[in-house]
C-alpha cells in the first residue's frame, strides 16, 4: 500500500489503512482518525488533507459520515444574570464621644474586642465633678430651709390658730351685740315701771348702770374684732405668698443644678449605644480629652453586612426589596453568600445608575467592612423550557436553527429562542423534549448529512 503525503500545510499527517490494517499515528486525535477503504486503495491509496479543525469522517462508496457530538433535549431552568463589583460595610457604625472634658481615668476595651450595648468603653475623671455635686447638695439644705421659713409665715397669715382667733372675736362681738340689745329691751321696761310708780329709783338706776355697761361691753368686743381684723391685711397676705414662691423657685433651681451635675456624673462613664465590635480606639488612661482627638471610639455591628451598588436603567426594574442576590467575597470564603436586596433607590445618582443595597447575614464573622465584593443580580428567568449551549444554535439569513440527529442523519430544525445568557440560550420553539441536537460539530453539517455520534472527550 503506497502512501502519498498532502501538498497543504497540516500540523499532524493522517494516513489511510486497508479493513482493519489501517494504522493511526500517535500524533493525531482520535477524533480525526480517517479511514480509508478498500476500494479506493486498490486504485492506488489516498491522500487525505483535512486540517485540524475539521471533524472526522468516514467514507463508505460514495457517502461521507461526519462525527459529531450530540445532546438529547430536556428541561431546565434558564436565567441571566449581572455582575456588580462593591464594598462591604457594616450593618452599623457609630462614633462614641464623650460630652465632658478632662483627664481620662480608665480604659476598658481595645480594637477587635465584642461589646454589648451599655458597656462602659472608657472612664472620665470625676473629681471636680463630685466635687460640684457636693457644694449644690449643701445649697439644696439651704433652699430646703428657705422653703420651711416661707411656708411657716404663710401660715401665720392664714393659718389655723388666727383664724380661730377671729372666730372668738366675731362671736364675742355678736354676744356683746346681743347682751346690749337685752339690756335696752329691760331698760324700756323698767323705765316704764318707775314712772308708773312701781319701781324704785334705786332700782332704776341699776338698770342704767347695767345698760351702760352693756354699751361698754359692746364697744370692746367690736373694737377688738376689727382690731383682729385689721392684723390681716391682704398686702400680709400678698408678701407670704412671694416669699414662699421665691423660696420654692430657689429650690428648684438648686434641684436642676443637682441633675445637671448628677447627669456629667453618670456622663463620666462613656457606654457603647450598641452591640459589636471596637474598630477604633484613639484614648488610653491619662489622655487629655479634646474634640482634636476625634471619636475616642467607633463601634460596629457586623451582625449583618450591606454593600451598595449602582445597577443600570436597564437593570433596575427587574430588582425588588427582598429579591435573592448571589454575593462572590473572595477574601472571605469560596463559595458564594446568600443575600437580598434591602433598598432600591427610585431615582437615578450623579453617575447615572440607581442604587442598590444588598444585605447579607454575618453570623460566623468572616465579612469584614471593607472587603471587596461582587454582586449578581438575576434578570430574566425561565423555568422548564428547552435549554441548549448557546454554540448549539447558528443562524443565517432565514433565522436561528439547529441539526437534529435521528439515526445516523441530521435535519436542519429551524427554532425560536429566548433567554440567552452567554452560555446557555432558551428554545421556545422549533424542538421537543428528547430530541437529539448536535451540539459538536455542527458547523460542517447541511440538512441530511450523515454523521456518527461520538461521545463526549472525558475531562
Amino acid at each position: 500500500m503506497l502512501h502519498q503525503k498532502s501538498n497543504t500545510k497540516e500540523t499532524g499527517t493522517e494516513f489511510s489503512r486497508r479493513g482493519g490494517r489501517q494504522k493511526r499515528t500517535a500524533r493525531i486525535k482520535i477524533l480525526f482518525a480517517c479511514c480509508v477503504l478498500a476500494a479506493l486503495c486498490v486504485l492506488g491509496g489516498c491522500s487525505q488533507s483535512t486540517s485540524e479543525d475539521t471533524p472526522a469522517s468516514v467514507q463508505s462508496g460514495q457517502e461521507t459520515a461526519t462525527a459529531v457530538q450530540v445532546q438529547t433535549v430536556q428541561l431546565g431552568d434558564i436565567s441571566t444574570t449581572y455582575t456588580y463589583s462593591g464594598t462591604v460595610r457594616p450593618n452599623q457604625e457609630v462614633s462614641v464621644f464623650s460630652t465632658l472634658q478632662g483627664t481620662v481615668d480608665a480604659v476598658y476595651f481595645d480594637v477587635g474586642d465584642e461589646v454589648t450595648a451599655g458597656d462602659v468603653l472608657f472612664q472620665m475623671d470625676t473629681e471636680a465633678l463630685e466635687d460640684n455635686l457636693a457644694v449644690l447638695q449643701a445649697q439644696l439644705a439651704a433652699a430646703d430651709a428657705g422653703v420651711s421659713s416661707a411656708e411657716t409665715a404663710v401660715e401665720l397669715v392664714d393659718g389655723a390658730s388666727m383664724q380661730s382667733q377671729i372666730l372668738s372675736a366675731q362671736a364675742a362681738a355678736q354676744q356683746a351685740a346681743l347682751t346690749l340689745e337685752n339690756t335696752r329691751t329691760t331698760y324700756e321696761n323698767n323705765k316704764q315701771l318707775y314712772e308708773a310708780g312701781i319701781l324704785s329709783k334705786t332700782e332704776m338706776d341699776q338698770t342704767k348702770m347695767g345698760l351702760r355697761q352693756a354699751e361698754i361691753a359692746n364697744d370692746q368686743a367690736q373694737q377688738a374684732l376689727a382690731l383682729i381684723t385689721e392684723q390681716l391685711p391682704e398686702e400680709s397676705r400678698r408678701q407670704a405668698n412671694d416669699g414662699l414662691r421665691a423660696a420654692q423657685a430657689q429650690k428648684e433651681a438648686v434641684e436642676a443644678q443637682i441633675a445637671s451635675a448628677q447627669k456629667s456624673l453618670d456622663d463620666a462613664a462613656v457606654t457603647s449605644p450598641i452591640s459589636g465590635v471596637v474598630s477604633s480606639c484613639t484614648v488610653t488612661e491619662n489622655t487629655l480629652m479634646s474634640t482634636a482627638l476625634g471619636a475616642p471610639f467607633t463601634i460596629i455591628d457586623t451582625s449583618t453586612v450591606k454593600l451598595s451598588v449602582g445597577v443600570s436603567e436597564q437593570l433596575i426594574n427587574r430588582l425588588h426589596v427582598g429579591d435573592p442576590v448571589q454575593v462572590t467575597v473572595s477574601a472571605a470564603s469560596e463559595e458564594p453568600f446568600e443575600g437580598v436586596i434591602h433598598t432600591v433607590s427610585p431615582a437615578a445618582g450623579q453617575t447615572g445608575t440607581y442604587a442598590i443595597e444588598v444585605e447579607l447575614d454575618n453570623p460566623d464573622g468572616l465579612l469584614k467592612s471593607g472587603m471587596f465584593a461582587e454582586v449578581v443580580f438575576t434578570g430574566d428567568r425561565s423555568e422548564n423550557t428547552v435549554i441548549l449551549p448557546r454554540s448549539a444554535v447558528l443562524s443565517d439569513t432565514q433565522g436561528d436553527y439547529v441539526f437534529v440527529e435521528n439515526s445516523g442523519t441530521v435535519r436542519r430544525a429551524d427554532v425560536e429562542t429566548g433567554i440567552d445568557n452567554g452560555n446557555e440560550i432558551e428554545i421556545t420553539s422549533g424542538l421537543s423534549e428528547g430530541d437529539r441536537v448536535v451540539v459538536k460539530g455542527q458547523e460542517y453539517l447541511s440538512d441530511g448529512t450523515s454523521v456518527t455520534v461520538q461521545e463526549p472527550e472525558e475531562e
